[in-house]
């Protein structure tokens, strides 16, 4: 089986990247892409043209009309009350605890300290 493939925003902490290689993740870190200032639509670009998901904290990923469900190959949005490192970690970690990343899929993930919340593109229905 192929490993879950992610794209790790600039503003995200190294350390969060380092945790998800340490799980088997293929990771790229935007910094060190040289990817660090690319405009968003540059990025989520990069991310669909290499099947990844899409990690950052940045909440303008949360707009379904820029970033359609189902456009991508996942989102995953942290909206955290308190920012730091440690937070994010932990955070982090409990979203992996619970979430199959294959099942991001062309979802909108939002993860919040204690809760997460997984948007899935409409499936609709032919008619007869």
């Amino acid at each position: 089986m192929r490993k879950v493939r992610i794209l790790v925003d600039e503003d995200m902490p190294k350390k969060s990247v380092e945790f998800l290689i340490s799980l088997g993740f293929d990771v790229i870190y935007v910094p060190s892409a040289r990817l660090k200032g690319m405009a968003n639509g540059t990025l989520i670009k990069k991310a669909i043209k290499e099947r990844r998901i899409f990690m950052t904290r940045d909440q303008d990923f949360l707009n379904e009309k820029i970033y359609p469900l189902g456009s991508h190959y996942g989102i995953v949005v942290f909206k955290l009350q308190r920012q730091n490192t440690k937070n994010l970690l932990t955070a982090l970690e409990r979203f992996l605890n619970k979430v199959n990343l294959r099942e991001v899929k062309g979802c909108l993930a939002t993860v919040e300290e204690n809760k997460h919340t997984i948007k899935k593109p409409k499936i609709r229905k032919m008619e007869s």
